[in-house]
């Protein structure tokens, strides 16, 4: 899909729309998965505008509801911080900002619009379009390779929009990417965003923050001088390596393997794995996902034209 070219901003994360919490017959969430922090319940209403219906899921920031948003009589999703905005967690509330502020930024089809932001008992708070369908990691076990690829060719056209906002996403994954029922994607989780063109100080030299099985190299070094629109590359080769073969590379069952096998262990390309799979489309993911950056496609939008050509001689086929 085309991007409009206009700028806005906000964010959204990984577990963003999970199954419904269970919920005992008092309308609480059971006692094994309530947040010791913070929680608003069903019926709940949110500054006279946002009743809540249901709590979709949580992450390391914080939560997400589906809410109805009175005034404008109609679902919405809502992502609240579990902490208070300035206590000992304020890099969560700062992350939040950025993430709000990254999502105000970005216009485009393809990106989760955002609403609104506030405050409610010192929580950060925003809205955000409510999405009826799948994450991506779902639509790979019920979809065919083929829509999978035109769904996969809409976001690599995302994260070029993305980039020529000078915005790195740092957190590409199948969980982090909704499919609509008309098979648009939609890119959230915001919160490891890299705006380029400013001197973050989040995220401190030699940390490590992502998903192992889909962060760069350079990532998991916590290499963080060396983090660039090159590392969103990698992450999506990893999707695509993942679309053709139904695995991720490196796996294994201990983590501490995993990550050994992540810097030690030699790429199986695609192609050595699903035969039918082209050489030239094996090709362009493993230089993708080159574990030297300067192996990597210098451009998104350089792969973005290859797998353009690949893909469109596939279907003639």
């Amino acid at each position: 899909m085309e991007n409009n070219g206009k700028k806005k901003s906000d964010d959204s994360f990984p577990s963003l729309y999970l199954q419904p919490e269970k919920m005992s017959n008092h309308g609480e969430p059971d006692s094994k998965t309530s947040d010791i922090y913070f929680n608003i319940y069903p019926g709940d209403v949110l500054q006279d505008r946002y009743e809540v219906i249901e709590k979709l899921g949580e992450g390391g920031m914080g939560k997400v509801y589906k809410v109805n948003d009175l005034e404008n009589d109609k679902l919405v999703a809502l992502k609240i911080t579990s902490f208070p905005s300035v206590n000992e967690n304020n890099k969560i509330g700062m992350r939040f900002s950025r993430e709000i502020e990254a999502m105000h930024q970005l216009v485009h089809p393809n990106i989760t619009q955002v609403y609104t932001a506030g405050e409610y008992k010192q929580r950060l708070f925003y809205t955000m379009e409510w999405i009826d369908g799948c994450t991506l990691k779902e639509a790979m076990a019920n979809c065919s390779q083929t829509v999978l690829l035109r769904i996969f060719m809409d976001v690599i056209r995302t994260i070029e929009y993305l980039h020529n906002q000078h915005i790195i996403h740092r957190d590409l994954k199948p969980e982090n990417i909704m499919v609509t029922k008309t098979y648009q994607p939609k890119i959230m989780d915001f919160g490891l965003a890299k705006f380029t063109e400013k001197i973050s100080r989040l995220t401190e030299k030699g940390a490590v923050f992502g998903t192992i099985d889909y962060m760069s190299p350079e990532q998991a070094r916590g290499d963080i001088s060396n983090i660039d629109h090159r590392s969103d590359i990698y992450s999506l080769g990893v999707i695509l390596y993942q679309i053709l073969t139904g695995k991720t590379p490196f796996q294994d069952d201990e983590m501490f393997v995993r990550i050994k096998n992540f810097f030690t262990a030699s790429l199986i390309p695609p192609k050595e794995i699903i035969p039918e799979i082209s050489e030239e489309l094996s090709n362009t993911v493993c230089k993708a996902m080159a574990r030297e950056q300067k192996d990597r496609y210098q451009c998104i939008t350089h792969w973005m034209k290859d797998l353009q050509s690949i893909v469109e001689q596939n279907e003639t086929q």
